[in-house]
């Protein structure tokens, strides 16, 4: 198992598509490919979303926590040699619960494991936490296909 480490946003930028105000990985902590990785974002008071959601009382949205997940999760496949020239797109939510609330300038990390890949489908186990405390989890999948539309 190939391991990367420390992945700047500049790193981030070159492996995923996402840019700003849609890229929601600060930093890559740790990458086992085809296995697990860590990835970290601190979610600034003045993120587009929190305007609306909710003035006054800002969240960040679920599914902006599940969208934060997915492109950590994109880390395991696309530092994989074999499919560096493929986009993830995220293909369905299995489980996925929200425990608590995450606020703006808290920092979360996303811990993904991949549970299986099929069929250029991912199916991955997430928690975003911060120390003990576990803000989210669930089971996600993505679709894998080549930067042309086709399958791997």
């Amino acid at each position: 198992m190939k391991i990367a480490k420390n992945l700047s946003k500049s790193d981030i930028e070159k492996i995923l598509p996402h840019r700003v105000p849609f890229l929601f990985v600060d930093e890559v902590i740790e990458v086992g490919v085809g296995s697990y990785v860590i990835g970290k974002k601190v979610f600034k008071e003045d993120e587009y979303f929190f305007k609306g959601h909710f003035p006054n009382n800002p969240i960040v949205p679920g599914v902006i926590l599940i969208e934060f997940s997915a492109q950590v999760s994109a880390f395991m496949i696309l530092l994989n040699d074999d499919y560096k020239d493929t986009f993830g797109y995220l293909s369905e939510v299995e489980d996925f619960r929200f425990l608590r609330k995450v606020l703006p300038e808290m920092e979360v990390y996303c811990r993904s494991e991949l549970l299986d890949f099929r069929h250029n489908i991912a199916r991955t186990k997430v928690e975003i936490f911060n120390g003990d405390t576990i803000f989210s989890k669930g089971v996600i999948k993505a679709y894998f296909v080549d930067t042309k539309g086709g399958l791997k």
